[in-house]
């Protein structure tokens, strides 16, 4: 299942150390220093991973300023929108991919991002997989 063009492999042995290790060769690759994240997840608690949770305040309370250069874009979930528990997944994932964009060119510059760092499956305070559209837009938004 490894692609034979692969010639480094990185193993670690925590959630955290394979972050940390991915903001590297995220910044190495592209020479680029910020990051995206989803509201509401989780990414470890080092210094650098607590600057990426955002499911909790309380994991990187009195440990702030924490790493620069990290922007935070909602997922399509009615809890997230605060809009009606019967509202359309669709349109949630149309709305929050709309916003991702707007924060890509308000909030940072899509020349400055090294990553979108995104959980298919948020798993802080239950299991919620992001819909499958709502993963597509985000790789065809990352490739524009």
């Amino acid at each position: 299942l490894l692609q034979s063009t692969w010639d480094n492999y990185f193993f670690c042995s925590s959630g955290a150390e394979a972050i940390e290790g991915a903001i590297r060769a995220a910044r190495n690759i592209t020479k680029r220093q910020n990051i995206m994240v989803m509201q509401g997840s989780f990414h470890g608690r080092t210094n650098a991973c607590l600057a990426l949770t955002t499911s909790k305040y309380v994991y990187a309370f009195g440990s702030r300023p924490l790493m620069p250069g990290v922007g935070v874009a909602p997922v399509p979930y009615t809890t997230q929108l605060k809009v009606d528990p019967n509202a359309s997944v669709g349109e949630m994932t149309r709305q929050c991919l709309g916003i991702m964009e707007d924060l890509l060119f308000q909030t940072q510059h899509p020349s400055e991002v090294a990553m979108v760092l995104v959980e298919p499956v948020l798993g802080e305070g239950g299991y919620l997989p992001l819909p499958a559209a709502y993963l597509k837009g985000l790789r065809d938004l990352c490739n524009k």
